[in-house]
């Protein structure tokens, strides 16, 4: 569903740190070279069962993922001032978690975070968000 991955992702763009959103590439979700513009936000929609509800109205329970990756470098020395800019330079992710749940998103109610998984990838830090919601969309 077009509208609902744009609400999304207009919900992700207030996050002023992201400089790329778009949905996983179904056939290639490792591919292309998002590094130069991180940090991104990569949005999997699954494929949506809908119940239509009266003649206007279709429902579903949904479960999504938002995967936020960006680069940060620091000093793990213990005595750095640099330590804490670990924290800094990843609280964004921080903020566009809880931009979905907290704030809402237009067609999704009762949205909850489900899943978390925090990793890194050679240079690169990667936040896996899970998402349950119940989607409503009138087709008026």
């Amino acid at each position: 569903m077009i509208d609902l991955y744009l609400a999304i992702e207009n919900k992700l763009a207030e996050v002023p740190e992201l400089k790329y959103i778009d949905m996983v590439d179904q056939d290639h979700p490792d591919a292309g070279d998002q590094e130069s513009c991180e940090p991104t936000a990569l949005v999997k929609l699954p494929p949506i069962d809908w119940n239509q509800q009266g003649d206007d109205t279709l429902h579903a329970d949904i479960v999504f993922t938002v995967q936020l990756t960006g680069m940060s470098f620091h000093s793990s020395y213990k005595n750095s001032p640099r330590l804490n800019d670990l924290k800094a330079s990843l609280a964004w992710m921080h903020t566009a978690k809880k931009k979905l749940y907290e704030d809402g998103v237009e067609y999704l109610n009762n949205i909850c975070l489900t899943g978390e998984h925090f990793t890194k990838q050679g240079k690169r830090y990667e936040l896996e968000l899970t998402y349950k919601a119940f989607v409503e969309y009138n087709m008026v």
